[in-house]
């Protein structure tokens, strides 16, 4: 029985990408299974191939309607979902709303108007659990920079942790671009949503609308880039993720492998994904899909946050393939890859780097890879939030705001020293069982990275 999986996309009205994220992803995934826009199945392989069940309910009608929950504070955002194509696939009672929004304050998407739709989720969450023959975990998307993917996002992310702890829950988080403006909520919504998602979730996948524009405008060179070009970025990123749970493929690779292979100690949990190619399907003619290709484009490259993995280790790595390729120029290719890059990867985790081949191809895109690895760059991220927290949470400013919701002063203290201690836990010298001369080797190598 294929494993099933919930989807939770939670909106955000700090960015509008948040807001129609969910809706590029399962359009993806319905192309993907080729189910046509009023849940008909319109493809021709046997049923037992299919797997439709691991992402879609099937109805009465012989339909297939998405596994997913819409919750939104602003009632017009939903309103918008439930009046387009996508709303009519989804049941009206996995389309969730507040009476009105956060106002990008993340103490009221968790204490106040969150709370108060919390139940009905809760509620719809079981409901859907309970279609399911084999659950697995969750899926939950949103933006930690505004006040319903932050404040509502953290709540509900800490609700089913308690409620179903032995299910694995994975977090799309999308991270301010500190490099844009950026003001006093949003900073503070980073590092209160980073210490829930520390705490509460089992795989962190963190993204960023910079380092989205950056691929759009450098690979397939548009100057502007469109929310829907962004979003289908992302769409790409996680459809891969679960296309070998969803197809037959070579080497199983679903949340609980990925939990176990990719998360080497409980806190370290945040994953550095890249891809290739991600030029437009116009330009299909000219690029060379070949393993060893398309792997050169992905452990330093093309990342989906704005981190550049040169600046750290890998301690894990798995990279999902799909499309038709030689399974022995795979397993090549990654070797090469791990004997010439042998500095970014930790020697002492054996056989760290994994791969898996799925035959089923991305929509438009023959052949493709996915890389997902848990490197120590990811700490720049969690940097950048944390010293913009501690300029503003000095001086205290906005923080009435948020005090005014039931919010303590303790919180912020507690959520800024815990987003300190992980960017700590990242550094290679504050592991006591990490080798002299290994440490010693990275620091030369960092630092002639940074005097490059």
């Amino acid at each position: 029985t294929a494993y099933e999986i919930a989807q939770r996309p939670v909106g955000s009205e700090m960015c509008i990408i948040d807001r129609y994220m969910g809706n590029s992803y399962w359009e993806m995934l319905m192309k993907e299974h080729e189910i046509d826009e009023l849940g008909s199945y319109k493809g021709t392989a046997l049923a037992p191939l299919v797997r439709n069940d691991t992402m879609f309910n099937e109805t009465v009608k012989g339909r297939f309607a998405p596994r997913t929950i819409l919750v939104d504070l602003d009632p017009g955002s939903i309103d918008d979902i439930r009046s387009g194509d996508f709303g009519k696939l989804i049941p009206s009672d996995s389309l969730l709303s507040g009476k009105s929004g956060s106002g990008s304050n993340w103490a009221r998407g968790y204490y106040t108007t969150g709370s108060a739709i919390l139940e009905p989720v809760m509620d719809q969450i079981r409901k859907e659990m309970e279609k399911c023959e084999a659950f697995q975990g969750f899926q939950l998307f949103h933006g930690v920079g505004g006040g319903t993917g932050g404040g509502l996002g953290s709540l509900i992310g800490h609700s089913v942790a308690d409620a179903f702890m032995s299910d694995i829950i994975k977090s799309t988080p999308l991270f301010p671009s500190y490099l844009e403006v950026i003001n006093a909520p949003e900073v503070y919504n980073t590092v209160l949503s980073l210490h829930h998602l520390v705490e509460n979730f089992g795989i962190v996948e963190p993204m960023d609308n910079i380092a989205l524009k950056n691929i759009c405008n450098r690979e397939q060179k548009k100057t502007v880039a469109t929310y829907k070009e962004l979003n289908e970025i992302m769409a790409m990123a996680q459809s891969t993720m679960t296309c070998t749970t969803r197809f037959p493929s070579h080497g199983n690779f679903d949340l609980r492998n990925m939990s176990m292979n990719l998360i080497p100690f409980p806190r370290l949990k945040f994953l550095l994904i890249s891809g290739a190619p991600l030029t437009p399907p116009s330009a299909d003619k000219y690029c060379s899909y070949s393993p060893e290709n398309l792997i050169k484009n992905i452990a330093f490259g093309n990342a989906l946050c704005s981190v550049d993995a040169c600046r750290g280790r890998y301690l894990t790595a798995c990279s999902i393939f799909r499309g038709k390729f030689n399974l022995f120029n795979v397993a090549q290719g990654l070797l090469d890859l791990r004997n010439k890059k042998s500095s970014y990867f930790v020697e002492w985790i054996p056989d760290h780097l994994k791969y898996a081949v799925c035959p089923k191809p991305l929509p438009s895109i023959p052949e493709s890879t996915m890389f997902y690895g848990n490197s120590m760059a990811i700490q720049d991220l969690f940097k950048r939030a944390c010293e913009h927290f501690t300029t503003m949470f000095r001086k205290k400013v906005g923080m009435h705001r948020y005090l005014e919701e039931g919010m303590d002063e303790m919180e912020f203290t507690e959520a800024e020293s815990n987003s300190n201690d992980l960017v700590s836990e990242y550094q290679p010298v504050s592991y006591t069982h990490l080798r002299a001369h290994e440490t010693l080797r990275y620091l030369v190598c960092r630092l002639l990275l940074e005097k490059k």
